[in-house]
C-alpha cells in the first residue's frame, strides 16, 4: 500500500473542504520532526479521526522513524468514539 499517497489524498481532501464544523485539530502537513514550519501553508484543520489516520499513515510511510512512531502511538492511545476507545484496526 502506498501510505504516502493516501496521506496526500487525506490532506488534499481536508484542504478542499476548508474548515471543520465542531471539534477540529490543527495538523502539520510536513511534521515538525521532519523540518516542517509552523506557517499557514503547512497547517491543515482535521477532524480527530482524520488526525489519527494522518499520523498512522505518516508512521507507516516512514518506517523506523522514532518521531513518527512516537506520535502515532500517542495519538492512538487517546482516540475515542462516543466515549469508547478504538483500536488501530481502523486503518487496516
Amino acid at each position: 500500500m502506498d501510505y504516502a499517497r493516501h496521506y496526500q489524498l487525506l490532506i488534499e481532501k481536508a484542504r478542499k473542504r476548508g474548515g471543520v464544523d465542531g471539534h477540529k485539530e490543527t495538523h502539520h502537513v510536513v511534521p515538525k520532526s521532519l523540518g516542517g514550519p509552523d506557517d499557514g501553508d503547512n497547517l491543515v484543520e482535521l477532524t480527530a479521526r482524520e488526525h489519527l489516520i494522518a499520523h498512522l499513515l505518516l508512521w507507516k510511510a516512514n518506517p523506523g522513524d522514532f518521531a513518527m512512531t512516537h506520535a502515532a502511538m500517542l495519538m492512538s492511545n487517546r482516540f475515542t468514539v462516543n466515549g469508547r476507545k478504538r483500536s488501530l484496526s481502523i486503518c487496516r
